[in-house]
């Protein structure tokens, strides 16, 4: 993988048609508007998302076993 990448360098994707066309790296790149968008974005939902994940380990936590899934026995 290394060798692909350092032979690729600065290329990110090279064209078939014309070398003119191919994606460097710094075509590729976002501007720094979306960057900044997303860094809000992320730290707003990324929190939330951990806490609906710890909410679901909390939940979740009790292991079952075989017994869980017996029938009940008579009442009395």
């Amino acid at each position: 993988m290394l060798s692909i990448f350092t032979e690729l360098y600065p290329h990110v994707m090279i064209s078939a048609t014309d070398p003119a066309y191919s994606l460097t790296i710094g075509d590729s790149a976002s501007g720094s508007y979306s960057l900044t968008v997303m860094t809000v974005v992320v730290a707003i939902f990324l929190p939330v998302a951990l806490a609906c994940t710890a909410w679901t380990c909390y939940v979740f936590r009790k292991r079952l076993s075989a017994r869980d899934f017996e029938p009940p026995g008579p009442p009395g």
